[in-house]
């Protein structure tokens, strides 16, 4: 299980979806908040490090 700060909400991304909207997450800083904000669903993010996430997205599709 992820331990995230208690102001993030994960369930606001399911809110947004429900809404029809997208949600892209900014400035993941480091690789907790990448499997964090991919755990959460998010549609996108802008990362530091892309072969870090291009990596964990190829792994998720196996």
């Amino acid at each position: 299980m992820l331990s995230m700060p208690d102001d993030y909400d994960t369930g606001a991304v399911s809110k947004a979806h429900q809404r029809g909207f997208d949600v892209r997450a900014r400035g993941v800083a480091d690789a907790m908040l990448m499997e964090w904000a991919l755990a959460c669903g998010v549609d996108g993010m802008t990362v530091n490090f892309p072969d870090k996430l291009a990596a964990r997205i190829r792994q998720a599709a196996i």
